[in-house]
């Protein structure tokens, strides 16, 4: 017993070294953002991140003890020491694999490492596209040397340490399957009512320093294994009094259209963040945003293209844990906006250059009531030159052809088309002028600066045509970026800022600018309110000239932003249930305001 005992002790604190070399990598990878943190942080996240790793050490080591124990009383035990090497390399890797990953998408989501990632999978095209943006001649030399050296290490320090030549008596083994089971205790950190969990590690003012304190192989398969709607009460707020989700409003800004009811074109651009709304990245958007109706004061609701094409086309807010696109059961019974336009007699088309599996995208735009859905199944494949799928420039122009058939039917139309070029790994068919910024950046701005071109080729031919002036076009992003100026997402206001611009024949009294500050989810009360008729979304407030105007929401991984500009905001931690962050001076009612937001929000999703 003592030499199991003995071995699983030194397996354990195998796995724990394991994981502060881990976390030693996560450090210096993102050594810019830790380093912002007070130096005594520099310690601490390595004393809190022992509450995660010797949960998942001990994990590990309960099915070691009882393998080991098997040693003694097995007709095959000179192969068991072969089944623990076995075991303890497929942890050993998949781990490495998982710690790997979590680097880079931590740089683009903020937080660390969930099942997320897994909902692309069906889409292994977009998720090679993907990675192939990362700096992979950094982390797969990396991770090799990691899992090798680990490998190693196992078999100098624990594999040699196995005997089986060794007599066991029955009590024996009674004692190690309980030494075994009280493992339970640390894996679920202690003996209290609430099983342990990320929170232990928030420590920190800095939210760095608390995600540097995360282990990510335990927030992965914790993610695997638990149901974030068992804890509804996640975004229960006592301390709220009910209210209105908007004060009352009793005037609505004039018409913007000449005519009752002009076609609509909304152009989703990917990934255009407000920082890229320069002269020398999309001059031809700087033009048009000086020439038709600007919207300078956008927030996206999300962080990602899921969850902004629900936010525009449904006025549903994205969700703090959870994607209600990739869940069919819920997104079924949201409201849509081709469904609220066909009764005015409008045809619907939705157009996108990649997989329509993407994030459940199809059954989405399916639930929507569009009358056509154009994808990359449309193409042929010579024209499929982007990981993403088919680059903006033949997608636009088929975009123009569809447009110019919709009008032939005497119909109004509205047609909803999905850029991609923009997205990573910025693979565009063209190459502009040199950008400032790191490599990724000037990549990022090249790309955007290729879809503007392609974007003002779209709409001089649309000048042209018969539709124009009986037309609105509408862009806008799905969401913002880190990029350009960001190392990693912290979550803050300008990464969600994004512009929205107005332009067509249709505009009634252009160039217009608006100070108003909106969300994605106001598109479709707006829309709503110029054509004359009743808004079904609950969560879109639309425009009004004569209110204070409340903040916007934004919501990211496990937290929310109430958001007054990029100067003026604060950040909610919803493992706390504290403000995590908060710059300039907001409103105090804006907190609590913030909170009914959220819990009516998810209190819906959880019901649908």
């Amino acid at each position: 017993m003592r030499s199991v005992l003995y071995v699983s002790f030194r397996y354990y604190l195998f796995w724990m070294l394991y994981f502060l070399v881990a976390r030693l990598i996560f450090v210096h990878y993102h050594w810019n953002a830790v380093s912002e943190a007070p130096v005594e942080d520099w310690i601490l996240l390595f004393w809190y991140g022992l509450k995660l790793d010797n949960s998942l050490a001990c994990w590990i080591v309960l099915p070691s003890i009882l393998l080991l124990s098997c040693i003694y009383f097995s007709t095959i035990k000179h192969l068991l020491p072969s089944i623990h090497a076995f075991y303890s390399i497929v942890w050993i890797v998949v781990s490495g694999v998982l710690v790997t990953i979590d680097l880079e998408l931590f740089t683009y989501w903020g937080f660390r490492l969930d099942t997320t990632f897994l909902r692309y999978l069906s889409t292994p095209k977009e998720m090679i596209g993907t990675t192939l943006s990362a700096p992979w001649y950094i982390l797969l030399p990396m991770a090799i040397i990691y899992i090798s050296t680990a490998v190693y290490s196992y078999y100098s320090q624990v594999y040699s340490s196995i005997i089986t030549d060794v007599k066991i008596k029955l009590y024996q083994v009674v004692t190690l399957v309980i030494i075994a089971a009280s493992l339970i205790i640390p894996i679920r950190g202690g003996l209290q009512q609430i099983p342990i969990n990320e929170s232990v590690c928030f420590y920190s003012s800095y939210p760095m320093s608390n995600q540097a304190a995360i282990n990510p192989v335990w927030t992965f398969f914790r993610s695997m294994i638990e149901k974030p709607e068992e804890n509804p009460n996640k975004y229960v707020f006592s301390d709220v009094p009910p209210a209105a989700l908007y004060p009352r409003y009793s005037h609505a800004i004039d018409t913007l259209f000449t005519t009752p009811r002009p076609n609509i074109i909304l152009l989703v651009w990917e990934s255009l963040t407000q920082k890229v709304l320069k002269p020398d990245v999309t001059p031809h958007l700087c033009r048009l945003s000086q020439e038709g109706y600007f919207f300078p004061n956008v927030y996206a609701s999300g962080d990602r293209s899921d969850k902004g094409l629900v936010a525009l086309l449904s006025a549903f807010p994205a969700q703090p844990d959870f994607s209600i696109m990739t869940d069919p059961a819920k997104s079924a019974r949201l409201h849509y906006l081709p469904k609220v336009l066909a009764p005015l007699g409008y045809t619907s088309y939705f157009h996108y250059g990649g997989e329509m599996a993407f994030a459940n995208m199809g059954s989405f735009m399916s639930f929507a009531g569009f009358n056509s859905i154009v994808s990359i199944q449309d193409y042929p494949s010579a024209v499929q030159l982007s990981k993403w799928g088919v680059p903006d420039e033949y997608t636009l122009s088929k975009t123009w052809e569809m447009a110019n058939t919709a009008q032939a039917s005497g119909k109004p139309f509205f047609i909803t088309h999905f850029t991609l070029s923009s997205h990573e790994p910025f693979d565009v068919p063209y190459k502009g002028p040199v950008q400032s910024g790191t490599p990724v950046e000037q990549k990022f701005k090249n790309a955007h600066h290729y879809t503007d071109l392609q974007v003002h080729r779209f709409i001089e031919k649309a000048r042209s045509s018969s539709w124009w002036d009986s037309t609105v076009i509408i862009i806008i992003a799905d969401h913002g970026n880190v990029l350009p100026n960001g190392d990693f997402a912290r979550h803050i206001p300008s990464e969600f800022h994004i512009p929205m611009i107005w332009t067509g024949g249709a505009l009634s009294n252009p160039p217009y600018v608006s100070s108003a500050l909106l969300s994605q989810t106001d598109l479709a009360a707006l829309l709503c309110q110029q054509l004359h008729i009743s808004s079904p979304f609950l969560y879109s407030k639309g425009l009004y000239a004569d209110t204070t105007e409340v903040p916007v929401m934004t919501y990211f991984n496990d937290g929310f932003g109430v958001v007054r500009s990029d100067s003026n905001f604060l950040l909610f931690d919803l493992n706390r249930k504290q403000v995590g962050f908060e710059y300039g001076r907001l409103p105090v009612t804006d907190l609590n305001y913030g909170k009914r937001y959220t819990q009516v929000l998810m209190e819906d999703f959880l019901r649908k």
